[in-house]
């Protein structure tokens, strides 16, 4: 990544701290415990399946010009979030 990206998702994240900052912090923590061990269940299984989805598209891709399965994941949460965030 080059400078102006680095740059921009520094921004992005000090945007998002302020964001959540503005919030009632004791309100939310107080969400998130109730929320339980079901919350972790959830993240785990969301987890595993955006992890199944980038091996599905790699099972897609020829063996020459597959790139790592790292690269496959990180490539899958992308497109997942830009999905997320349009409508």
């Amino acid at each position: 990544m080059n400078r102006l990206g680095w740059l921009l998702a520094l921004a992005g994240l000090a945007l998002a701290l302020w964001l959540v900052a503005q919030q009632d912090l004791a309100e939310i923590a107080a969400l998130l415990a109730s929320a339980g061990a079901g919350l972790l269940l959830v993240v785990a299984a969301h987890g595993l399946f955006m992890a199944a989805n980038g091996w599905a598209w790699a099972l897609a891709m020829p063996g020459a010009q597959r790139p790592h399965m790292g690269v496959i994941l990180e490539l899958t949460l992308i497109r997942e979030s830009v999905n997320t965030l349009l409508p």
